[in-house]
C-alpha cells in the first residue's frame, strides 16, 4: 500500500501540520541512520517522508539532489516478478514515491520537465498493464484514478515546458470523459486560461460562457478584462478579490496555520493593497511568532520561520 501523499497540500488539515514538515524530515533521516536492521519497505517509507517533507516545506532543491540516490527509477532493479502488493503493484517503490522521484529528478537534472513527462508516459504504460491484469476488488478503479492523475501531471509538465497547445489538447480530451460537474468545471477553467495565454480569446470564451463565468468568482472575469484592454475594470475586479483573499489568509494565520507560502502570499497582498505594507508585514511576523511560541509550549516542537517568509 502507498504511504499518504504528503505532496498534496490543498487541505486545511495538511496546512495546519505544515510547520511540522522540517522536524519530520530530520526525524526520518535520523531514524534511517541510527536504527539497525530496518526492513526494506520501512526504509523506503522513511525516504519518501524525507523527500516529501523537504519538497512541501520550501526545500525542493535539496530534495531534488537527494532524489538522485535512487538512480533510474524505471530500472528492473526495482521490480520483482514474484512480489505483488494488494494493488497488484510489482515495483518495490510505492506509487507515491515513484511520482515524487520523477518530478524531483527532473528538477535535479537541469530543471527540465521533459524528464518528468517521459516518466509519466512510462508510468502510464505500466498503469494500463496493471489495470488490465487486476482482479482484486477496487483495484481497477485505483489504477483508473492513477491513470487520470498521470494525465493531469503530464499536462502540468507540458505547461512548464511551454507546450501550451499540447497541454490544451490533453485537458480537452479529459473534459469529454469527465462525469463530475465540479471536475469538468475545473478542467474547462484550465483550458480557458491556456487559451488566454496563447492569445485565443474567443477560444477561452467558448469554454467559459456556459459554466465558469456564471460562478461569479471574479478571477476569470478580470483576466478577460485585461485581455480586452479594459484595465480599469480589471483593477476594480481584482481589488474585491484581494480583499476577500486577505481576510481568508488572515483567518488561517490567526487559527495557527501559518506556513511559508501562506505568509509570503499574504505579505505580497499587503504590498499590493496598502502603503503601510512593511508595518503590516512586521505585525504579521509578530502574530505568527506568538502562535509558534504557544505551539512550542504545548507540544514541544520548535519551528523556524525567517524574515524571507514575510518578505522583510
Amino acid at each position: 500500500m502507498d504511504p499518504p501523499d504528503l505532496t498534496r497540500t490543498g487541505s486545511g488539515s495538511t496546512a495546519k501540520r505544515h510547520s511540522n514538515y522540517i522536524p519530520a524530515a530530520i526525524l526520518a533521516v535520523k531514524t534511517l541512520t541510527t536504527t539497525p536492521s530496518l526492513p526494506p519497505q520501512r526504509i523506503l517509507t522513511l525516504l519518501y517522508t524525507r523527500l516529501a517533507c523537504l519538497a512541501v516545506s520550501g526545500h525542493e532543491t535539496l530534495a531534488a539532489q537527494e532524489s538522485l540516490m535512487f538512480g533510474d527509477i524505471h530500472s528492473p532493479f526495482y521490480f520483482s516478478t514474484s512480489r505483488h502488493d494488494d494493488d497488484g503493484n510489482s515495483c518495490i517503490l510505492s506509487w507515491s514515491l515513484r511520482l515524487l522521484l520523477a518530478r524531483l529528478q527532473a528538477l535535479a537534472v537541469g530543471c527540465d520537465p521533459r524528464g518528468a513527462v517521459q516518466s509519466y508516459y512510462d508510468f502510464g504504460a505500466y498503469a494500463r498493464s496493471q489495470y488490465k491484469r487486476s482482479s482484486a476488488p477496487g483495484s481497477k478503479d485505483l489504477w483508473k484514478r492513477r491513470l487520470r492523475d498521470l494525465g493531469y501531471r503530464t499536462g502540468n509538465s507540458l505547461v512548464a515546458m511551454g507546450d501550451l497547445e499540447g497541454a490544451r489538447h490533453l485537458y480537452e480530451s479529459f473534459i469529454t470523459g469527465t462525469q463530475g460537474d465540479e471536475e469538468k468545471a475545473i478542467l474547462e477553467g484550465w483550458v480557458a486560461m491556456l487559451c488566454m495565454r496563447m492569445g485565443d480569446l474567443e477560444g477561452a470564451k467558448r469554454w467559459t460562457d456556459a459554466r465558469l463565468i456564471q460562478r461569479k468568482d471574479g478571477v476569470l472575469d478580470a483576466l478577460f478584462m485585461m485581455a480586452e484592454g479594459r484595465e480599469e475594470d480589471a483593477v476594480a475586479a481584482w481589488r474585491g478579490a484581494l480583499a476577500e483573499a486577505t481576510d481568508l489568509m488572515e483567518e488561517m494565520v490567526d487559527a495557527g496555520n501559518a506556513f511559508h507560502a501562506l505568509t509570503f502570499n499574504l505579505a505580497t497582498v499587503y504590498e499590493l493593497r496598502t502603503e503601510q505594507a512593511r508595518e503590516r508585514k512586521a505585525a504579521l511576523a509578530g502574530r505568527v511568532a506568538d502562535h509558534l511560541r504557544q505551539a512550542a509550549r504545548e507540544d514541544g516542537k520548535s519551528v523556524e520561520m525567517v524574515n524571507g517568509d514575510f518578505k522583510l
